[in-house]
C-alpha cells in the first residue's frame, strides 16, 4: 500500500479525504505536547487567555522525546497514546529512534519548565503514520479488534 503524502497545515478538506487504515507520510511543521502541556493549555483557555500557538489545522504529536545525544537535534521520539483528536494518526511504538530521523528541526515554543513534555515545534519530512480515527468516526482500533475477536491466540 502506497502512503499518502500530506503537508501541514492539514486543511479540513484534506482531513476529510483520509480514511482509517490509510498510511501517510507527513511533511511540514507539527507540534509536540503531552498530558502536562494539554492540562496547562486547558487552564489557559479556561482563564480566557490565548494559547502559545494557533492550532487551527495543525497536528499535535504526542511525544516526550529523549534528550538528544551529541550532534543530534532530538533524541528517540516514539509516540505516546491519545484518543483526543478528530483525525488521529498513530505511529509504530518502539520505533522512536527511527522516527527521530524524520525530524529535521526542533524548537521549544512553550512550557519549557515541563522538560520533555514542553511544547515543541518540529519540522518533519516523510514522517510515517497510519490514520486510526478518521473524520467519519471510523476507528481502526475498534474494527481490527472485531476482526480478531474470535481468533484463537496461542
Amino acid at each position: 500500500m502506497a502512503a499518502v503524502k500530506i503537508k501541514t497545515p492539514l486543511s479540513k478538506k484534506e482531513r476529510k479525504k483520509l480514511r482509517a487504515g490509510d498510511h501517510v507520510r507527513i511533511s511540514g511543521l507539527i507540534y509536540t505536547a503531552r498530558d502536562a502541556a494539554h492540562k496547562r493549555m486547558m487552564e489557559t483557555l479556561e482563564k480566557g487567555l490565548p494559547l502559545p500557538m494557533n492550532l487551527t489545522d495543525e497536528l499535535i504529536y504526542y511525544v516526550g522525546p529523549c534528550p538528544a545525544r551529541s550532534g543530534e537535534i532530538i533524541g528517540s521520539a516514539g509516540p505516546t497514546t491519545s484518543g483526543r483528536m478528530d483525525v488521529y494518526f498513530a505511529c509504530v511504538g518502539g520505533a522512536g529512534a527511527l522516527l527521530q530521523d524524520c525530524i529535521k528541526s526542533v524548537e521549544i515554543i512553550a512550557y519549557e519548565d515541563l522538560g520533555t513534555e514542553a511544547i515543541r515545534k518540529i519540522e518533519v519530512k516523510d514522517f510515517p503514520a497510519i490514520v486510526v480515527i478518521d473524520t467519519l468516526g471510523n476507528n481502526l482500533y475498534e474494527t481490527e479488534r472485531k476482526k480478531f475477536a474470535n481468533k484463537l491466540w496461542i
